[in-house]
């Protein structure tokens, strides 16, 4: 497996909750689960990572969030930082 923490990159970080990921691979199909710090899902949706994906989540309070990207064969997770 490739190392998919710099194979992918999510920005803006700090966003004011439009986020981008840009996978520098075609990772398919991929569910995007977002946290907030008490682990409750607050967002998610499936994505085909295959090129930039923009996710839109403004309605969400200012505060750090975990975000969850997991593939078929892969997983990662990143902090989150919203305005």
């Amino acid at each position: 497996t490739s190392d998919i923490y710099s194979s992918l990159s999510i920005y803006p970080n700090p966003s004011n909750g439009n986020i981008n990921i840009k996978p520098l691979l075609d990772f398919g199909d991929a569910k995007v689960s977002i946290y907030d710090i008490n682990g409750r899902k607050v967002y998610n949706t499936d994505v085909n990572l295959q090129n930039t994906v923009s996710i839109n989540i403004q309605n969400l309070s200012a505060g750090m969030y975990i975000m969850q990207i997991e593939g078929a064969d892969y997983s990662h997770t990143a902090k989150l930082i919203i305005n």
